[in-house]
């Protein structure tokens, strides 16, 4: 319930769920799929999982010879519910793992070490709430960048190899061409195209508003589009940019057959 508090006041989207094991925090994204020309929402379990412990806890389980099968055990439900999934126990109150006398320092890294090397499970050390909730925030960011991420990387291998996209007789898939179509500009991603294809939901459209408005303003306007990164209370909203405005703008209304898109 502290933690469920803490989370809470520090901004960050949560609630108190049924788990397949005890004090486990678990991870949900939304994400964004196109069908047609509509944008639809739908919600990803990650297959990131925190369980929290107290230390008190780790050191019985230690002494008792415990700790590697309920490690074990956890990250077995948990990836019966999610697979595959991605496990770290952080524990709590790290100085009272020190002091105590049942468990010497070498005893509990042999044990973090054997998790880490045979199972793939971490194990972080945090002092107080707070940081274990600046812990929390940390992973939920990452989470929250990753698809971006993945499509930098994605795009940097492939290069200029791209998809093939089709179109139907309904006309499904005339908003992914669109989209495909703007990020031939430079500078302009998928994330920053689906935006301008959401607010000029077709090329004549967004060269319509180019055509009958001052140049300046245009491009202004383009420039002041909003672009969201990331989910949640960590999320960032940045702008298009007048360099890229700048480069929609001449794609669009130069007369020119020889401007290059770049």
């Amino acid at each position: 319930t502290e933690l469920l508090t803490t989370l809470q006041l520090e901004g960050l989207q949560c609630q108190s769920l049924p788990q397949p094991v005890s004090h486990t925090i678990s991870f949900t994204r939304t994400e964004m799929e196109i069908e047609g020309t509509d944008v639809i929402k739908k919600q990803v379990i990650e297959p990131e999982y925190i369980i929290s412990l107290r230390a008190e806890e780790v050191i019985d389980k230690i002494t008792s010879k415990s700790f590697e099968s309920y490690a074990t055990d956890a990250k077995h439900k948990l990836s019966q519910a999610n697979p595959p999934c991605v496990v770290t126990l952080c524990i709590l109150g790290i100085s009272r793992l020190s002091k105590n006398k049942k468990c010497n320092r070498i005893k509990l890294e042999e044990n973090f070490i054997k998790l880490e090397m045979l199972h793939n499970i971490s194990c972080k050390l945090v002092e107080t709430i707070n940081e274990l909730t600046e812990y929390i925030r940390m992973v939920c960011k990452a989470i929250g960048e990753r698809p971006h991420k993945l499509k930098q990387q994605k795009d940097l291998f492939i290069g200029s190899f791209k998809r093939t996209l089709s179109v139907d007789k309904h006309g499904n898939g005339l908003f992914q061409v669109w989209v495909a179509q703007l990020q031939e500009i430079r500078s302009v991603n998928d994330t920053m195209a689906s935006v301008i294809a959401q607010q000029y939901p077709s090329p004549f459209i967004l060269w319509k508003f180019l055509s009958e408005t001052n140049k300046d303003v245009a491009i202004e306007t383009i420039a002041n589009i909003p672009v969201r990164r990331g989910v949640g209370a960590l999320s960032t909203v940045r702008k298009v940019g007048k360099e890229s405005a700048k480069r929609i703008f001449h794609y669009f209304m130069s007369e020119n057959p020889q401007y290059g898109i770049g």
